[in-house]
């Protein structure tokens, strides 16, 4: 009897230094998990940033575009009319200068 109580003991000694290896073992297990799951947070974080600021700077491009197409065409605009004021001065110089040759 005395045996059988001795092997209880250390059966129940050795159920319980077992069990707390389990529970060591899950502890370092979850901080583990958790750094795990801060590393992917951070890094999703990280990820929506980009994103954002790619549209961003998306945007600012396509803006920068139309205002750089909107100079081009107020440019075309006024060499344009540059060119039709020219040649209506040399026709009118040329007018004048047929009506009256000696001026």
């Amino acid at each position: 009897m005395k045996y059988l109580i001795i092997a209880v003991v250390a059966l129940y000694l050795g159920l319980a230094a077992i069990e707390q290896q389990i529970q060591s073992g899950i502890q370092k297990r979850s901080k583990i998990d958790r750094k795990v799951d801060s590393l992917m947070l951070v890094q999703s974080v990280r990820i929506q940033v980009l994103q954002n600021g790619n549209d961003s700077l998306q945007s600012e491009i396509e803006k920068l575009a139309l205002c750089i197409q909107y100079l081009d065409s107020v440019n075309l605009s006024k060499s344009s009319k540059v060119e039709r004021a020219e040649k209506r001065g040399r026709f009118i110089g040329g007018l004048i200068k047929g009506i009256f040759p000696g001026l």
